[in-house]
């Protein structure tokens, strides 16, 4: 096999089905591998479109999307879409072709260095080679997928990509965590007693918890706490916003409300929420109990208690461990959801297509 074909064999089997991009002339024995095992190419009008529509299929599947471009401006044009995967923790392989090796050092039509384009927005940026073509490919799926999720960017010359591959071994590592594992952090740390001292609990939770389908245990342990339930812009749909302790989306429309909401609650149980996603500073005086498969090393807010692991097992586990409270209760939440419709509501004009039409048109269609 050529480098190529061990690639495209390489992504088939980690079940990718489709590559998008925009190719040029490094990129041929490529598309003939993945022609090869079946994989699917669609073209985009560019590279920074092709590259939103591999985010998009990362997002939908779980799995790394993966982002064809040719070098120099191919290759500028697609470090938008990078940049937006490693934003929203969405895994991709971006992959773009370069000129061959002989001529890389001093040639300069459409020659980039890659390496420093990519590096800032992504996960992590190399050369693959046919020496080493089935370990980087491996390496490359593994941090993708690793928490955070996010972007890898592979450069291939043109030298290398029809070139006899020395390292073909197609090897998948694990990526699906199953184990159980959890580490508190905190000294005298005792999450159940902190959740036991709250009167008005809000479970904020966001893009790791969907990732790791903790829907259920984020309900779950709402209603044994009666805590508000508030989401991420990224983390809707996780739990049913029919809900009835579903309290609203944080820095979205009418955010002055669901700030106080969240500024009024005496603890602030955030599982797998990133700060990432947050458009006005962190000004809660509520502790917060970090629940994640990453440690709090943001500190975008002072956690006094870390619980890091699978989310939903330890979800689980605390909905087992606390008793049940009233917490802010679905009455207060219902009064509170309806002022915030009011406040959605407020300047809407009559007689002319408002934004709030839309949505409820688009809600009563659904």
């Amino acid at each position: 096999m050529n480098m190529s074909e061990v690639m495209a064999r390489y992504l088939r089997a980690a079940g990718v089905d489709v590559m998008f991009g925009y190719p040029g002339d490094p990129s041929v024995e490529l598309l003939e591998g993945c022609r090869n095992v079946g994989m699917d190419f669609i073209l985009g009008r560019r590279e920074g479109t092709a590259g939103l529509m591999a985010q998009a299929y990362g997002m939908l599947t779980g799995k790394p999307g993966v982002a064809l471009s040719t070098l120099g401006p191919g290759s500028t044009n697609l470090v938008n879409a990078v940049a937006n995967a490693y934003l929203d923790r969405t895994p991709m392989i971006a992959i773009s072709g370069q000129i061959d090796t002989k001529r890389l050092p001093t040639f300069t039509h459409q020659v980039v260095d890659q390496h420093s384009l990519f590096t800032p927005v992504s996960k992590w940026a190399t050369e693959i080679a046919p020496h080493t073509v089935g370990h980087v490919m491996r390496k490359a799926h593994r941090i993708a997928m690793a928490p955070r999720k996010g972007p890898v960017h592979l450069t291939t010359p043109a030298d290398y990509v029809g070139a006899a591959a020395l390292d073909d071994e197609i090897k998948l590592p694990p990526v699906d965590g199953v184990g159980h594992g959890v580490v508190v952090y905190g000294e005298d740390a005792d999450p159940v007693g902190l959740i036991s001292g709250a009167k008005r609990p809000v479970v904020l939770y966001g893009i790791s918890a969907m990732q790791g389908n903790a829907g259920a245990e984020i309900a779950a342990l709402a209603e044994k706490i009666g805590a508000a339930l508030v989401s991420s812009p990224m983390a809707k749909g996780t739990v049913a916003e029919t809900h009835p302790l579903f309290a609203g989306v944080l820095d979205m429309a009418c955010n002055a409300q669901m700030w106080d909401l969240v500024r009024s609650a005496d603890l602030i149980i955030a599982a797998g929420f990133d700060g990432v996603e947050l458009i006005k500073a962190w000004d809660v005086p509520a502790p917060v109990l970090h629940i994640d498969n990453v440690p709090n090393t943001d500190q975008i807010y002072e956690s006094p208690v870390e619980m890091v692991g699978s989310i939903s097992h330890i979800l689980a586990s605390l909905v087992e461990d606390v008793k049940s409270a009233d917490g802010f209760g679905a009455k207060a939440i219902k009064a509170h959801r309806d002022a915030l419709m009011a406040a959605y509501e407020d300047g809407r004009v009559s007689g002319v297509l408002n934004p709030s039409d839309v949505i409820r048109v688009a809600k009563a269609d659904a």
